[in-house]
């Protein structure tokens, strides 16, 4: 019987492989897809494990499928199996890709309105499983922020700078909550491995419900984009952004906003702390 974990840490060894992030070696882990199906090691299908290496270079290197590889990958559409699965993959993802940029893509309107409440399972800073719920922050500022996936290149490096500047939120008195679709398992093995110890929980949206609620889900890719919100203390949206996922996100921008937002006044271009704002509406 395959192990959820073992494959899950099978993908990560794939996707530290930089070998992979090549045409050449797309094609490599195409063939791993394909042929690795029935072997089993440590608990883990090669095929399944792979293919959660290959989805996570599609959505962060999007770059590396050149007409060689979309040639390969249209010899085996609707084959069916694993090979067939991967270039279904990629094609949805390139028409998700394609219907943003005409200005098709995905929309935010909750900006003003009351924030979907959600209580889901969790992982602390420090590995242990917890609930949250957002009706216990009632009260207090809330950073909300959606990532793609767990053991990727672009996600640790803004988990970790929401992280070493804890004590600059909590001065403003605001709690951060990072959520993306993986699995508990998954963000606990993420912490007490590469990542390492933040400050600041990290939601597990497995069922795709919160992401879907805040209207950040990409639904062909099952996985959120780089989303964040500002729930004011009656736990309004008083900020929403969204970026696609090869584009990080800036903690410095999220910090200004926030602290526009606690002033209850009118903010013009570029506030900061020290300047004048316009006064009250």
């Amino acid at each position: 019987m395959r192990d959820e974990m073992a494959d899950l840490l099978f993908a990560k060894q794939l996707m530290d492989n930089h070998e992979f992030a090549t045409e050449v070696g797309l094609l490599n882990l195409l063939a791993i897809i394909e042929t690795g199906s029935e072997k089993v090691v440590n608990g883990s299908a090669y095929a399944p494990g792979a293919f959660s290496a290959w989805k996570r270079l599609v959505s962060e290197r999007p770059d590396l499928f050149s007409e060689r590889v979309m040639q390969e990958l249209a010899k085996r559409s609707g084959r069916g199996g694993y090979g067939d699965q991967a270039a279904s993959y990629v094609q949805k993802f390139l028409e998700r890709r394609d219907s943003a940029r005409q200005g098709n893509g995905t929309t935010m309107n909750l900006v003003g309105k009351k924030a979907p409440e959600f209580t889901e399972n969790a992982v602390t800073g420090d590995g242990k499983f917890m609930k949250i719920s957002l009706l216990d922050y009632r009260g207090q500022w809330v950073v909300l922020f959606f990532y793609p996936a767990d053991f990727t290149s672009i996600c640790p490096t803004e988990i970790s700078e929401f992280s070493r500047r804890d004590k600059e939120f909590k001065d403003l008195s605001a709690v951060v909550l990072g959520c993306s679709t993986d699995s508990k398992y998954s963000h606990k093995e993420w912490i007490k491995g590469s990542l390492g110890t933040i400050t600041h929980p990290l939601i597990a949206d497995f069922n795709k419900k919160i992401a879907r609620d805040y209207q950040c889900l990409d639904e062909n890719l099952g996985i959120p984009l780089r989303a964040t919100y500002i729930i004011d203390p009656d736990g309004e949206i008083v900020h929403a952004d969204c970026n696609i996922t090869r584009i990080g996100r800036s903690v410095d921008e999220v910090v200004r906003l926030l602290r526009a937002a606690q002033t209850g006044d009118l903010s013009p271009v570029g506030w900061k702390v020290g300047n004048e704002t316009l006064g009250k509406e």
